[in-house]
């Protein structure tokens, strides 16, 4: 996704909150016990609804929408204005950065064929490249500190890494038909 998908994903139709998460608001409560850990049922701590701050009872990413339970508002298990669990915090979303030329030439027309080459890379030409070039971080990651997860920030938008790492996570989007 862009970095600009990844906004609208987080906000919605709404305008930027200064220090807001994907949740709409600047309140965050990091998990500090895994329940279950490594099970389907993994979750955190009631009144969590962020995995950040390097906590020493979490060490590592959780199941995506541990937070989330069947009373769970927006608010309460940090989901996006369209319900994408995990936006800010938990991993770095990587996205196609608008900030430098590589990442610009992306114009997002062409969606993945689902084929990876043999090093585990894409085969659309027009997606940043095996380097990483035209890719960033965003939103902050289970060791991460708040600064960085916010929804906005754009300190790694550009970080060029092309290495496949344990803090970096990928969502798969698409463009509505």
């Amino acid at each position: 996704m862009s970095e600009l998908e990844y906004e609208r994903a987080g906000r919605g139709p709404y305008r930027a909150l200064a220090g807001e998460f994907a949740w709409g608001s600047t309140a965050i409560t990091g998990a500090t016990v895994i329940n279950n850990a490594g099970k389907d049922s993994e979750s955190a701590e009631s009144g969590a609804n962020c995995v950040w701050n390097n906590a020493v009872g979490v060490q590592g990413p959780m199941r995506v929408g541990a937070m989330s339970y069947n009373y769970s508002t927006r608010l309460d298990s940090g989901a996006g204005y369209y319900g994408n669990m995990d936006l800010t915090g938990n991993l770095y979303e990587r996205t196609v950065t608008v900030g430098n030329s590589a990442g610009r030439l992306f114009n997002g027309s062409r969606h993945g064929n689902g084929t990876l080459d043999s090093s585990g890379d894409s085969d659309v030409s027009s997606w940043p490249s095996a380097d990483a070039v035209g890719s960033g971080n965003r939103g902050g990651a289970w060791n991460a500190a708040t600064s960085v997860s916010t929804l906005s920030a754009r300190g790694g938008a550009s970080f060029t890494y092309p290495a496949r790492f344990f803090r970096y996570g990928i969502r798969g989007v698409r463009v509505a038909p």
